[in-house]
């Protein structure tokens, strides 16, 4: 008998999908919403799999849960204040997590958790499972550790990688967290799905035809949204509350242009060398907008260490969270401004603006900007975030060379948007299978 194979059946053929390893799991904890429920059984399922989910839709209780039914001994790593957080939750879902400063203290079995400057001191342990929590940190990491942490767990039998959606131009880091999970390699990836951009050959683009074919791939291993009804749940209490920008532009002279800063652009490699002009009369701003609102909580975020230390300067009694602190400063400090001991704070987004739960506070100020969209992302949902009762205000202090900046940051924001909307499209396909 003769088989005709038509062009559509030889696409579908072709269509990768990441194939589950994991198990089915009837129930979850009732503590979790339903998307929540949904969520973790999908994952548990795929048995190697991410998490893509927008600030305050409880990925750290997800992870929690999904540890838990992993069973055996799991491990999760995540930046150092986000780990009591992660610990607390732990306990308001019945779950023991463990703090673990090196493989000496981990046991046979159990949820443990260190920070991912940690990592090295675990070296001999073997587990069943691990968590890579905040995992686009990675990014900020260079390519020998990444290549560590895919090496270290590339016989890991479950693993969970957590996030908010990844930035919207950067492929790479969708590639790093495929690589992870073990559904293809980022040079496959870019081969399947990409071309180069032109004659720029570190930029990439997806084949015009590959577009739909590729965001179902990632849909097999990767769920994405921003809102429940994003995986095709309606869910009440998790509409975000009015996010205002104020522009504060200081007009400085420059010795790099010549004359004002704005009489030209500013590339990414003279970004910090404004900064660097620019800092005295921005830190001024700063302090001046602080001091208009007293009552309220601020957070302030600086991009140098001449910035912070002139802003500990103009704002006594503030408190300051820098690199070189002590593990132990950092966390109280970060926590502690959380629970309402501090009212106002300054760190950097490298710090500070991975996964910490700052709903409390509705004022921060940026000290500068740099061309990182997901600094400025993840920095304003630190306050932003489902769980926000009140209107936020963000308060861009910059120099007037710093125009480009912005527009380039604006423009990353659409992108970012529709790429979410393609990455939810197939996520609420998968989810479906899921719902009760």
């Amino acid at each position: 008998m003769e088989i005709t194979l038509t062009y559509a059946d030889f696409l579908e053929k072709k269509q990768r999908a990441h194939s589950p390893s994991g198990f089915v799991v009837e129930s979850v904890n009732p503590i979790l919403f339903d998307f929540q429920k949904a969520v973790v059984k999908w994952s548990l399922e795929r048995g190697r799999s991410c998490i893509f989910a927008g600030t305050g839709l409880g990925k750290t209780m997800m992870q929690i849960e999904w540890a838990k039914h992993v069973g055996g001994r799991v491990l999760v790593i995540a930046p150092l204040a986000v780990s009591g957080q992660t610990i607390r939750e732990a306990e308001f879902l019945g779950v023991q997590a463990i703090r673990a400063e090196s493989g000496a203290d981990v046991g046979s079995t159990g949820v443990y958790i260190t920070n991912y400057d940690r990592l090295h001191l675990f070296e001999n342990i073997i587990f069943d499972g691990v968590v890579l929590d905040e995992s686009s940190i990675l990014k900020s990491h260079d390519g020998a550790y990444r290549k560590y942490i895919q090496d270290r767990f590339s016989r890991t039998p479950y693993k969970l990688a957590c996030t908010a959606t990844p930035s919207p131009n950067d492929y790479m880091e969708l590639g790093t967290h495929a690589e992870f999970v073990g559904a293809m390699t980022r040079p496959e990836m870019l081969a399947t799905y990409f071309v180069h951009d032109g004659g720029d050959t570190s930029k990439w683009r997806l084949k015009k035809h590959a577009v739909a074919d590729f965001w179902k791939w990632v849909s097999t291993w990767a769920c994405v949204f921003s809102h429940p009804r994003d995986i095709g749940f309606e869910h009440s209490g998790y509409e975000l509350p009015q996010l205002h920008f104020h522009d504060h532009i200081v007009e400085v002279e420059s010795t790099i242009t010549g004359g004002l800063f704005g009489d030209s652009k500013v590339s990414a490699t003279h970004v910090f060398k404004v900064l660097r002009e620019s800092a005295a009369d921005r830190v001024k701003a700063v302090a001046e907008l602080v001091a208009s609102q007293p009552d309220e909580p601020w957070i302030i975020w600086c991009n140098t260490d001449a910035e912070q230390k002139l802003i500990e300067q103009a704002l006594p009694g503030i408190v300051s969270v820098k690199g070189s602190d002590s593990a132990a400063h950092k966390e109280s400090s970060l926590l502690g401004f959380a629970d309402g001991k501090f009212k106002t704070i300054v760190t950097k987004p490298s710090i500070a603006g991975f996964g910490l739960n700052w709903q409390r506070c509705a004022r921060m100020c940026f000290c500068g900007v740099t061309y990182s969209f997901e600094q400025l992302y993840q920095s304003v949902r630190r306050c932003w975030r489902f769980g926000q009762t009140r209107q936020v205000h963000v308060y861009l202090v910059t120099c007037n060379a710093q125009e480009s900046i912005k527009s380039s940051l604006r423009a990353k924001d659409e992108a970012f948007m529709s790429m979410s909307r393609e990455m939810s499209k197939y996520c609420s396909m998968e989810m479906k299978n899921y719902a009760n």
